[in-house]
């Protein structure tokens, strides 16, 4: 990782241990080809399997910080996003945080990057909020939808 990916000091702060980066599956329906594994699962399978080989090579090179970074993101398919003008679409959420769901990626390395991208920097923040700044470029102008953080069943709204 380079120095400025997010760092996983933000767990010891508090930051909760496990973002998951929602991957429509379904996204990029094509009728004339209805058969066709769907580009959203591509984009998926992909991102799982680009974390999985980035966890592995963080391990074998002893790169503590890298490995307990990456261990927090985890890759779930979901059936919809219901964003299908913006499909790919991929949603970040975490437990105490504000989500995003962001959309217009592709099954290729670029976004795959810019969502690993983001995604460390997402799980590194308190809130869930990436500064601009830190936002790596494949990302800007992507955002569909920000939810707000939910409360707890114990707290009366």
């Amino acid at each position: 990782m380079s120095s400025s990916d997010a760092s996983p000091q933000a767990v010891s702060r508090g930051v909760p241990a496990t973002t998951t980066v929602v991957v429509c599956e379904t996204c990029g329906y094509d009728p004339e080809q209805p058969d066709d594994v769907r580009p959203g699962k591509r984009l998926g399978d992909a991102l799982a399997e680009a974390l999985q080989m980035r966890r592995q090579a963080a391990e074998q090179v002893g790169d503590a910080e890298a490995a307990t970074a990456l261990a927090g993101l985890r890759v779930r398919p979901f059936r919809c996003l219901m964003a299908c003008k913006r499909g790919c679409t991929a949603q970040f959420r975490a437990a105490g945080k504000v989500g995003y769901t962001v959309g217009d990626m592709q099954p290729d390395q670029a976004s795959i990057e810019t969502l690993l991208a983001y995604g460390l920097r997402y799980q590194a923040s308190l809130t869930g909020e990436v500064p601009f700044k830190q936002w790596p470029s494949g990302i800007r102008g992507r955002f569909v939808a920000r939810f707000p953080v939910l409360p707890s069943p114990d707290i009366d709204e």
